[in-house]
C-alpha cells in the first residue's frame, strides 16, 4: 500500500504505522521548512500536561487570510488512534500534489485548509504507555482528578474530561454525564478544558470569523457520515437538504475507492443522542454551513475497532481524501455562488434606488419642454392685419433686456416686439384684400410671468403660454398664435 503515498521528498513520516504525538509535529514543521510558500504551522493552545495543540494551514499564498476556510480535526478522543494517521495523511496529500493534482491545486489556491491531527495529545500520548485495556481504550483527557461523594460512603476521584461533550450547545444533557468518573463526563461547565477552549479561541478568532466554510472532525470507528444534530432524534438544521446532498457526494467519492459503505444521517438517528458535541456547536453556535463528524474504518460491528490494523490505515486515509475534496468542493461553490447572489442583489439594489431618486425628483420639481425667458418682465405687442387704411399703433413697455422669439407656422402674420423705455410707433401695412378682416385691429400689452426655472406639468396638449388669448372687445373671428 506505500504507493498509495504520495511521495514528499523533503518531509518523512512513517505512513502505515501510529507514531507518537512527537514525530507528528516534527513533520508537520517540516513541512513548514521547505514549503514556506504556501504552508505554515498554527498554534492553537496547550494542554493540561504543557503539550502544544498544533496543526498545518495549507493555501496559496500562504499570507492570505480572506480566503474561506476548511477546519479538520483528529483524535478528540484519546484513543481512536486512526483518525490523526488519517488527517496527516490528508495533509501529505494535499503538499504532495500541490501543482500536480487541478483539483487540489485549485483547492489550495482558493482556500485556506487548517488541519490539527490531535486535538487530545495528552491523552493520545497516554493510551500509548501501555496495552491494558484500561489504558490503551482511554477516552478522555487527562485533565485533574475531581472527586465526588460516594453513594455507599468515601469519596471517589476521576481525572479526565470528554472533550467532546465539552461544547456549549445543549451542554450536560442527553448523552452526557455530570459524574466525573464517567467516560462522557461534560465537565465542570462547558469550555472548562483547555483544549475544548483553544478550538473556540481559534474559530472566534479576529482572522477566522466568518471564514470558516467547512468543518470536518475525525474519530473511529462505525463507518458514519454524520451531520447534525446530534443532540436529539429527529431533530436537523434548516439547510438539511444542502448537508445530506453533499455528504452523498462525498461518501460516494468514497466508495468509488475501494467500496467502503457509509451510512448518513445524524448520530442521534443512527447511534443515539449526545450533547455538547463540537460538530453540532460548529454548526448552530458558528454557523458554518458545511460540518461533518465521520467515523472511519472498520464497521461497527467490528470488535476492537478502535485498534486498527496497520495495513488497512493508508487505505482508509487514500478514500477520506476523497471525501474531503468533495466537502470542499461543495464549500466553495456555495461560497462563489453567494457571492454572485450577493452582487447580483446589490446591483438591482442599486436600480431601485436610482429609480426612487428620479421619482422623488420628479414630485419635487416636475420637468417641463419650456421655461420663461430670464428676464423679470417683458412687453409683448400682437397686431392683427386688416384690409382697411394705413394706421398707426403705440404701445408702451417697460423696461425689458432680452427677448425671446418662438416661431410657428401660420396662416397670419403676427410681430413680436420688445421696446426699449421709450415710447415708439410701429407702421403695420394692410395685407391684400384676400385676407381682410372686418374687425378692426388691438393691440394689447400681456405682462410676462414671473421668472421661473421649471414650471409645471400642465395635463393637456395645449400650452397655455404659447397659446394666450387675450380677452379682446371686440372679440377677433380668427384667433392667432395657436
Amino acid at each position: 500500500a506505500s504507493d498509495l503515498v504520495a511521495n514528499l521528498k523533503r518531509a518523512k513520516y512513517p505512513f502505515g504505522d501510529y507514531a507518537s504525538y512527537s514525530e507528528m509535529v516534527r513533520y508537520m514543521r517540516s513541512i513548514e521548512f521547505y514549503y514556506p510558500s504556501f504552508t505554515k504551522i498554527v498554534r492553537l493552545g496547550v494542554t493540561h500536561e504543557g503539550r502544544p495543540i498544533e496543526g498545518l494551514k495549507i493555501g496559496f499564498p500562504i499570507a492570505d487570510i480572506e480566503k474561506p476556510a476548511v477546519f479538520i480535526d483528529g483524535n478528540i478522543h484519546a484513543r481512536e488512534w486512526a483518525s490523526s494517521h488519517t488527517a496527516l495523511f490528508i495533509i501529505n496529500e494535499l503538499v504532495a500534489n500541490y501543482g500536480i493534482d487541478p483539483e487540489i491545486t485549485r483547492q489550495v489556491n482558493e482556500a485556506n485548509i487548517f488541519v490539527v491531527p490531535c486535538l487530545n495529545p495528552d491523552g493520545y500520548e497516554f493510551t500509548r504507555s501501555s496495552p491494558a485495556p484500561a489504558v490503551r481504550l482511554w477516552r478522555k483527557n487527562r485533565s485533574p482528578e475531581k472527586c465526588t461523594r460516594s453513594l455507599w460512603g468515601g469519596e471517589r476521584c476521576c481525572g479526565g474530561v470528554d472533550l467532546n461533550r465539552n461544547f456549549e450547545f445543549h451542554w450536560a444533557e442527553t448523552g452526557s454525564s455530570v459524574e466525573p468518573c464517567s467516560n462522557i463526563y461534560a465537565g465542570s461547565s462547558s469550555f472548562s478544558e483547555p483544549e475544548s477552549q483553544a478550538v473556540e479561541n481559534f474559530f472566534r478568532s479576529q482572522d477566522m470569523r466568518g471564514k470558516i466554510g467547512a468543518y470536518l472532525t475525525l474519530h473511529t470507528y462505525g463507518q458514519l457520515f454524520i451531520h447534525p444534530y446530534s443532540h436529539a432524534t429527529n431533530t436537523v438544521p434548516e439547510d438539511i437538504a444542502d448537508l445530506r446532498l453533499t455528504a452523498m457526494k462525498a461518501t460516494g467519492r468514497l466508495a468509488a475507492k475501494f467500496g467502503t459503505k457509509y451510512q448518513v444521517g445524524t448520530g442521534a438517528d443512527i447511534m443515539s443522542p449526545a450533547s455538547g458535541g463540537s460538530d453540532d456547536w460548529a454548526k448552530d453556535q458558528m454557523k458554518i454551513k458545511y460540518v461533518f463528524l465521520m467515523e472511519l474504518r472498520p464497521e461497527d460491528d467490528v470488535s476492537h475497532g478502535f485498534i486498527l490494523n496497520r495495513r488497512e490505515l493508508i487505505p482508509l486515509g487514500v478514500e477520506t481524501v476523497e471525501a474531503v475534496k468533495e466537502v470542499t468542493n461543495a464549500m466553495l461553490a456555495h461560497r462563489s455562488n453567494g457571492n454572485a447572489m450577493h452582487a447580483v442583489a446589490r446591483q438591482k439594489a442599486i436600480y431601485r434606488e436610482q429609480q426612487a431618486a428620479r421619482a422623488r425628483a420628479r414630485t419635487a420639481a416636475p420637468t417641463t419642454r419650456f421655461t420663461n425667458p430670464t428676464t423679470p418682465l417683458q412687453t409683448t405687442t400682437t397686431t392683427v392685419a386688416q384690409s382697411t387704411a394705413p394706421h398707426t399703433t403705440t404701445s408702451v413697455s417697460t423696461t425689458t433686456t432680452t427677448t425671446t422669439t418662438t416661431a410657428r407656422p401660420s396662416t397670419t402674420t403676427t410681430t413680436v416686439t420688445t421696446e426699449r423705455p421709450t415710447t415708439t410707433t410701429t407702421t403695420v401695412t394692410p395685407l391684400p384684400s384676400t385676407t381682410a378682416v372686418t374687425r378692426s385691429a388691438a393691440t394689447v400689452t400681456v405682462p410676462s410671468r414671473p421668472q421661473t426655472t421649471r414650471m409645471p406639468v400642465v395635463p393637456t396638449r395645449r400650452r397655455p403660454w404659447l397659446t394666450y388669448k387675450p380677452k379682446l372687445r371686440p372679440r377677433p373671428t380668427t384667433v392667432t398664435n395657436r
